[in-house]
């Protein structure tokens, strides 16, 4: 890294600060998915208990545990976990692991747009990205933290991509590979969003490169495969083995997207808050796009024209604007007619979830405006003149964005009360709780929560150990009998009575295990299914190969 990268990658730093600013207050603003401190303590939990990829949390789901990061998307909540695990506090690990989420979305879209639009560029394009209003919805209103990742990856993934097809070398393959899946472990659903779109962008990068298509062909399309075999460890699993879950539950309902499509001047203007989304375009939250945004775009776009010598920021101008019109097509209740008959539509619930991509580009194309008007094309300028227009628009971002990043209000709360089991147990899991097994009889009070591992009619029993991954208990029955473990079940879950294999049964309150008359030792362990054993492998092949690609980057491009 250059000195002139890292001061303009710290003036982005510092210049963010205004997006992250409520974080460093005590306490912790209320969101809509306010269960963020609970899964980085989940996490830490399980980590510490020896399990990775981490796939079981304990306290969750009523106490009864669940597969959360089986299908929810793990990698903020692993940087969370580690975190906790280093200092301690979840509270704190939590908002750490959002604000290096917001500051990582403004350094990937620096190094993307710097490429097009110059250092200056890079820096206002960064900013735009940062301060857009739907990052400060995700963060401030939703609690989208899984986004929020996903949202800072993006840039990162398409500058790798960018760089294959520009320079096709093994270190750009690393970079757009690991940029591609940091999306998929990030937020599944932003990741099925994002692939055509890049997708679209390999083909036509393949066709204007001036580099040999076959070399070309080759790094991109193993930069793509790679991206997927790093990250299958987490999305293999999550395709296959949800039918053992009632995640499929949160499809229609409250979240059918013919009831959230977007009217079309909202996203040049509409009230801020704090609450849902509705039927109509009265909305509790905002979907602008950022009237800046807006305006800043609409001029580069223009300004195009009278540039020569522009084929690469033409390409990049006109390619963000089709993607930008895609996105907003599919937010209005014009395309009702895709999304329903492209059946995946359904999982994005909200159609306005496409503001994520909007943002992306119309940030991207917003920091050129300071090289249209360097280019000295449109007009004849010094470089003083250049300065003052870049303060302009950056002290007009800074001017304007910063009000949005302020939470509704912060809660005195501290990380005991927010780590409690009993507050887990119960009013965190009622929030999430769509990981629970198929036909499972949740709780409707507290005290249903059960209070003992296991039960049974004529049993007397010893916990010898129990973690995440294993319980030991020392059984003493009046006569052969079934007993209760109050834990979900997962086909992950394996038993063995005195040392023999026995079987676990599926009950609508946990699992159920026969027990031998008399004294036995029963040993409940998580075993990796076959899918998820396989995953990990393709995971490491994938990370093994990627080590291998560094190694060729290395030795072709040594440190100097």
């Amino acid at each position: 890294m250059t000195k002139a990268i890292f001061i303009d990658l710290l003036a982005v730093t510092l210049l963010s600060w205004f997006s992250i600013q409520a974080l460093l207050h005590p306490g912790l603003f209320p969101m809509h998915d306010d269960t963020q401190v609970a899964r980085v303590f989940s996490m830490k939990a399980s980590l510490a208990d020896g399990m990775f990829p981490v796939r079981w949390v304990e306290e969750l789901g009523y106490g009864y545990g669940y597969p959360i990061f089986n299908f929810y998307a793990p990698l903020a909540y692993y940087l969370g976990g580690v975190i906790d695990l280093v200092i301690n506090d979840s509270l704190a690990a939590t908002k750490i692991m959002l604000g290096l989420g917001i500051l990582i979305s403004g350094w990937t879209m620096y190094f993307l747009a710097k490429e097009f639009w110059g250092r200056v560029g890079g820096i206002l394009s960064a900013l735009l990205y940062v301060y857009a209003p739907y990052h400060a919805v995700n963060i401030y209103v939703r609690g989208a933290v899984g986004e929020t990742f996903g949202y800072a990856f993006i840039p990162l993934a398409f500058y790798g991509f960018y760089k294959c097809y520009q320079e096709p070398k093994w270190r750009h393959v690393t970079i757009a590979s690991l940029g591609f899946a940091g999306i998929i472990l990030s937020h599944n659903l932003t990741a099925m969003m994002l692939t055509p779109f890049i997708l679209i962008t390999i083909l036509l990068g393949v066709k204007i490169s001036k580099s040999q298509k076959k070399g070309t062909l080759a790094k991109l399309l193993s930069a793509f495969a790679l991206g997927i075999m790093l990250s299958a460890f987490y999305w293999l699993p999550s395709v296959g083995e949800m039918k053992y879950t009632n995640v499929t539950s949160q499809i229609g309902g409250g979240a059918d997207f013919k009831d959230h499509f977007v009217c079309l001047p909202q996203l040049w203007d509409s009230m801020w808050g704090f609450g849902g989304s509705t039927i109509g375009c009265i909305d509790g939250l905002s979907f602008r796009l950022g009237k800046l945004h807006v305006i800043l775009s609409i001029f580069v776009a223009l300004g195009l024209f009278f540039v020569k010598k522009n084929k690469k920021q033409r390409y990049l101008v006109i390619l963000s604007i089709v993607f930008l019109l895609i996105c907003i097509f599919l937010m209005l209740d014009y395309s009702r007619l895709v999304w329903d008959t492209l059946a995946p539509m359904k999982y994005f619930q909200y159609p306005w979830r496409f503001l994520l991509m909007s943002s992306f580009t119309i940030s991207l194309i917003g920091g050129g405006v300071v090289w249209i008007i360097e280019s000295q094309q449109l007009i004849k300028i010094n470089k003083k003149i250049i300065t003052l227009i870049s303060s302009i628009a950056l002290l007009s971002i800074l001017l304007i964005y910063p009000k949005l990043f302020i939470p509704q209000e912060v809660r005195s709360v501290t990380n005991n009360a927010l780590t409690d089991k009993n507050y887990i147990n119960w009013n965190v899991s009622k929030i999430s709780d769509e990981y629970m097994p198929t036909n499972f009889k949740k709780p409707l009070l507290q005290s249903q929560i059960p209070e003992y591992k296991i039960t049974g009619d004529l049993l007397k029993y010893e916990i010898k150990e129990t973690s995440t991954t294993s319980l030991i208990a020392q059984i003493n029955t009046q006569k052969a009998e079934q007993i209760h473990i109050n834990k979900a079940y997962f086909p992950s879950w394996s038993v063995k009575i005195n040392g023999k294999e026995g079987k676990v049964l599926k009950s609508t309150t946990g699992i159920d295990i026969l027990v031998p008359k008399g004294n036995s030792t029963l040993h409940l362990v998580f075993v990796e299914t076959p899918l998820e054993k396989f995953a990990n492998l393709v995971s490491l092949s994938g990370f093994c190969i990627l080590l291998l690609v560094i190694i060729r980057s290395r030795k072709s491009y040594p440190l100097k």
